[in-house]
């Protein structure tokens, strides 16, 4: 995690090889931190709007190449339950393509996007 002040957190790492998993439980979001190694989520329970900001994940290859993805989260007050709806689905290729929406009663302001 890295903060927009400039300093930096490592939050979880796992090694592959032996599925060794380590949680750095002395970073800002400390034991409320749920890492799922299965499909490599990371889920911070009781959020706060301080927590908003850049999240990265680097991964390096078995060859020592170093992969980048950056997320930006923002933290919101709590919203009712979702309403998750798959719109269509396109399997095809050894893929599924699927379109999905969600909503939220009362959420003015709160958009959702993934891909």
């Amino acid at each position: 995690m890295r903060l927009s002040s400039g300093g930096h957190y490592r939050i979880v790492t796992l090694v592959k090889k032996d599925s060794h998993v380590d949680l750095n439980t002395a970073s800002l979001l400390g034991r409320r931190i749920i890492f799922h190694p299965r499909n490599l989520s990371l889920q911070i329970e009781l959020g706060n709007k301080s927590e908003s900001g850049i999240y990265f994940i680097d991964m390096t290859s078995a060859s020592s190449s170093l992969d980048t993805t950056c997320f930006h989260v923002s933290v919101f007050g709590r919203v009712c339950q979702p309403n998750l709806t798959a719109l269509s689905a396109h399997p095809g290729h050894g893929r599924c393509n699927v379109t999905l929406s969600c909503q939220v009663q009362d959420a003015n302001g709160v958009t959702d996007s993934w891909s």
